[in-house]
């Protein structure tokens, strides 16, 4: 008997097949648009069938999808007298153009299969597990409460110092310099990213510490690092970053109900909630005047203005795949994240070198790359360079996506919760944002229960 999941997959690859066809054959535009954004929906069923929690990590990854992605068609359904086709349509950034019918429906397709394939992980349920500690596995077993005390807490503190201390760099910054300072020096020499080795070590260290035990003295150490972690995440509108603080909000609320039954009518309060944070995040950006953003006077265009102005990696993939000449240390710097910070020993100093976002925006305007200006990039680039521009390589990628994103909301050891604890800090951004700082992270998670949990043989 079929299950729903497989039903509503079904019902996506009619869909896609349609859009497909009414794309393709007979150029209807709008007939793709509306296929892609119901086969988005209807992912939301699906990725949540017999789940008890539906504020996890999947949830938290489509709605992304949907803000970073899809941000500029939604914006039109919800205020379709604001927005206009050309201006949903056309990108003056780097480049400037309308995208042609035909590279619309290329691209809404590609997105379409994604969300189809990223639901194929979801068709075969997987039972919730309760937590446990399995000793004959490295990663489930307890690290000792003293090395926590001893080591993992003084490093985890000069860490939130370090972050801190940027933290307030990059508010000053952006308030003497406007939100674009805050990327002037990417063009520079090559330096090792010191910051972004203390976050991603930071929130390692706390998922070792997650979960690891009941000792009262670790666990209110804990929650005064996550807090001021959270606390720094949520300051960072102060300098333009919405998806910093938008993230923050979702890694809370992740760490909140992760492992609870929620009521019904919680939900409801929390999607109030969201739609009064999408209704005031341009003006909380504005607020210390490092963002021009835009702020209307009613509910639905300060919505849909929040949706449109952040959608714009949609048209990101276009530009991937022209791309014909795709730096191969990209590949490596991806797969073994950290690795480019030797590269400057092989006289490899600039980022556009080895960085597969930054070589785009060096492409496309070399000008406004070295002023500081960039597009971004998304975990689908990713995914797209890393299968060499070959769909059903890809198409294995984005279910093997799924399929992970799967196990670590319906999984309970100790291994899997420390993992989905990192995963909630990236999931939200990923649409616009490489997986390499994700895997980066887990490296050193893995790193480092590996050096406490080693024992040395006399």
């Amino acid at each position: 008997m079929l299950n729903l999941n497989i039903i509503l997959v079904i019902l996506q690859a009619i869909m896609f097949s349609a859009a497909a066809l009414f794309g393709y054959g007979l150029g209807y535009t709008d007939i793709v648009i509306y296929t892609t954004l119901a086969s988005y929906v209807i992912s939301f069923f699906i990725v949540n069938y017999k789940k008890e929690n539906y504020l996890n990590l999947s949830t938290f990854f489509l709605i992304g999808f949907g803000l970073l992605i899809l941000g500029r068609f939604i914006a039109y359904l919800i205020y379709p007298s604001r927005y206009m086709s050309n201006e949903i349509l056309c990108f003056d950034f780097f480049f400037s153009y309308c995208l042609t019918n035909i590279e619309l429906v290329n691209l809404l397709l590609f997105y379409h299969i994604t969300i189809l394939i990223f639901s194929f992980g979801y068709i075969k349920s997987i039972k919730i597990k309760a937590y446990t500690y399995n000793t004959s596995n490295l990663f489930n077993k307890k690290i000792s409460i003293q090395k926590i005390k001893i080591f993992l807490l003084p490093v985890s503190y000069f860490c939130l110092l370090v972050l801190f201390y940027q933290s307030i760099n990059t508010i000053n910054l952006a308030l003497s310099g406007g939100y674009m300072a805050l990327y002037a020096n990417q063009a520079e020499i090559y330096q090792t990213p010191f910051t972004l080795i203390a976050n991603t070590t930071l929130i390692a260290m706390l998922a070792i510490i997650f979960k690891n035990g009941n000792d009262k003295i670790v666990n209110l150490h804990f929650k005064i690092i996550f807090y001021s972690l959270i606390f720094l995440g949520l300051i960072s509108i102060l300098s333009g970053s919405r998806n910093g603080f938008i993230g923050a909000l979702f890694v809370l609320l992740w760490y909140f109900f992760y492992d609870k039954k929620i009521p019904k009518l919680y939900y409801g309060l929390i999607a109030l909630l969201g739609v009064v944070i999408m209704a005031s995040i341009n003006y909380l950006a504005n607020i210390s005047g490092v963002r021009s953003a835009g702020v209307e006077s009613n509910l639905q265009s300060n919505i849909a203005e929040a949706f449109f102005s952040q959608g714009g990696t949609f048209f990101l993939v276009n530009e991937v795949f022209k791309m014909d000449e795709v730096p191969f240390l990209g590949y490596i710097k991806t797969i073994i994240p950290g690795v480019q910070v030797f590269f400057t020993s092989f006289g490899i100093t600039e980022r556009y070198m080895f960085d597969w976002g930054s070589n785009l925006a060096y492409r496309l305007d070399k000008g406004l790359y070295q002023s500081g200006f960039g597009l971004g990039w998304s975990i689908f680039a990713d995914f797209y360079l890393l299968a060499f521009g070959f769909v059903p390589v890809y198409l294995v990628l984005i279910f093997f996506w799924g399929r992970v994103l799967n196990i670590l909301d319906t999984q309970r050891t100790q291994f899997v919760q420390a993992l989905s604890f990192i995963f909630a800090f990236y999931v939200f951004a990923l649409p616009r944002n490489s997986i390499s700082p994700l895997l980066f992270t887990i490296l050193i998670y893995i790193i480092l229960v590996s050096l406490f949990k080693m024992r040395i043989k006399k």
